[in-house]
């Protein structure tokens, strides 16, 4: 189980930051981005506008994937870095 105190930590300090969307247009090397459709933490819907706002993003929506997908997918994963590293 997650330590109460760091999970409020973490909380706030999510609150808190400001954020680099305004910076990201900047960003000149690819990026790939995965995220899974079944995220509760952080929605697929911010890869999108992430993948959205790099100008040079792969983007890669796991289906049936949440938060941990890397844990629970990770040969999968790994292929898709690679793939993208390739």
């Amino acid at each position: 189980m997650a330590d109460p105190h760091a999970v409020k930590e973490q909380f706030d300090a999510m609150q808190l930051w400001e954020g680099v969307c305004p910076d990201l247009h900047t960003i000149r090397s690819p990026a790939l981005i995965i995220a899974g459709d079944q995220d509760i933490v952080i929605p697929p819907e911010n890869a999108e506008i992430l993948a959205a706002a790099l100008p040079d993003a792969t983007l890669r929506i796991l289906k049936g994937q949440a938060h941990g997908m890397i844990f629970c997918q990770p040969v999968r994963v790994a292929e898709m870095i690679e793939e993208f590293l390739g």
